[in-house]
């Protein structure tokens, strides 16, 4: 928004482009909330924020059993390789080229993965045995599995905000499987607020709680992790408290 002068309420045809499916409902606030809403909220130019209102406050669809169990088994097995990958977002991933990249014929191991790539393959239906980490070519396992451009970690929740299940996390209540997308003010430094989708910069995938209760979530969030793709608390490594979307695949419909 390069616009100056907005007052009250606004509405936005889309983020990237008109129509795109990611036109967002804005207030427009002298200060910056204190809030997850103001973790998406986007800088104006005189000194004003737009800030998003209207999001679904609950999920809109059950469960999908089935389909999240393979999405978590597919998951389980980039956890599984350990350091044979590293967080790396300065290397192409197997989803590189439409998921035509080889990495093992252009890489050594530790090869190279990021929160969204790992994202990219499970959702659309690949597992670590099937993709070029070990193998020639990406072969999909599931043809159940969604099917859409790959993206980085804002452009995920973007395709699912415009397509899929997305709902304002006020409760910390997720299920298994469920996307958790983070969001923060310059999400990828400087000058990055309003142009990342809600500000996000992290995306993970939530895996459940342990006998104390406590949150667990399966992600690749960086070489301090020690591996490409690990299952730990929530919190260890992004902060809890940016989860602003939740978003709720259904293998039902799939993603065409």
């Amino acid at each position: 928004m390069s616009i100056h002068g907005l007052r009250g309420k606004v509405r936005t045809k889309g983020h990237e482009s008109v129509d795109d499916g990611a036109g967002m409902m804005f207030t427009i606030e002298d200060t910056l909330p204190d809030s997850r809403l103001g973790r998406m909220a986007v800088p104006l130019p005189d000194g004003k924020w737009a800030v998003p209102y209207g999001f679904k406050t609950a999920p809109g669809t059950a469960v999908d059993a089935d389909g999240v169990a393979h999405q978590m088994a597919r998951a389980q097995t980039f956890a599984d390789a350990g350091n044979e990958l590293i967080w790396d977002a300065s290397c192409h991933s197997p989803v590189y080229d439409k998921f035509t990249f080889n990495v093992r014929a252009n890489y050594q191991k530790p090869y190279p993965i990021t929160c969204s790539a790992f994202l990219n393959l499970v959702l659309q239906g690949y597992d670590y045995q099937h993709s070029t980490y070990a193998r020639d070519t990406n072969e999909r396992i599931d043809p159940t599995a969604y099917v859409y451009p790959p993206h980085q970690a804002y452009g995920v929740v973007h395709w699912f905000f415009a397509n899929g299940d997305v709902w304002l996390n006020e409760t910390n209540e997720f299920k298994r499987g469920d996307l958790l997308a983070y969001s923060k003010q310059e999400p990828e430094g400087a000058g990055t607020s309003g142009k990342y989708f809600a500000n996000v910069y992290h995306v993970a995938m939530y895996y459940g709680k342990d006998a104390q209760g406590n949150d667990w979530v399966i992600d690749s969030c960086g070489v301090a992790s020690g591996a490409g793709v690990t299952v730990h608390k929530m919190g260890e490594w992004a902060k809890a408290g940016d989860i602003t979307l939740v978003m709720r695949p259904n293998y039902r419909r799939g993603g065409n």
